[in-house]
């Protein structure tokens, strides 16, 4: 089993304190494979990514966003620019994967699962045992993929949960199709 940290937040994000080298080195140290820096769609420097990254050919490193939609906050995988927050999913081409991020944290419509996601956030780092138990129950009923992510904005949170999958993804194309293909479980350490 591969395991990845499909939702960080580096420092560009409006709250992300750590810088993507310690975010890559804690996770390697983890045992994770790789690593998926969301940062917020609104942060000015989004398309600032660090051209390299130091990491071995094995581990992953890929890029998605967190988008604020009218729905809740959404983790998108696929796009090549910033999403505008206010964004409605309906509006989002059906090649991205969206997954609902941390859902049921009471924020806005946060609590609410309408058609569009190709999976839910099932363990998140910011959340309580009584929220993922209230997940867990919810989501029996959805059929979607799950995923889990740290939600980490240091890095020493990295990897606190994560995205399982059962072959290893090179890039973000490969993390798209294991959502869609539902070949993905969120896990936690």
């Amino acid at each position: 089993m591969y395991r990845y940290d499909i939702h960080v937040h580096a420092r560009p994000s409006r709250n992300g304190v750590s810088a993507w080298q310690n975010f890559v080195n804690t996770a390697i140290a983890r045992g994770m494979d790789g690593i998926c820096f969301t940062e917020h769609s609104h942060t000015e420097k989004f398309d600032h990514r660090p051209k390299s990254l130091k990491h071995p050919d094995t581990f992953t490193v890929m890029w998605g966003q967190e988008v604020s939609t009218p729905s809740g906050d959404v983790l998108v995988y696929g796009a090549d620019t910033s999403i505008p927050k206010g964004t409605s999913i309906d509006d989002m081409p059906t090649e991205w994967a969206l997954v609902k991020a941390h859902p049921w944290r009471g924020r806005g419509n946060d609590g609410k699962l309408c058609p569009g996601y190709d999976a839910v956030e099932i363990f998140n780092g910011g959340r309580t045992n009584a929220d993922t138990a209230k997940v867990q129950d919810d989501i029996l009923w959805t059929g979607l993929s799950t995923t889990g992510g740290s939600d980490a904005h240091r890095h020493k949170s990295v990897g606190k949960c994560f995205t399982c999958v059962t072959r290893r993804i090179a890039c973000i194309e490969g993390l798209i199709e294991a959502i869609k293909l539902r070949k993905t479980i969120g896990g936690y350490r």
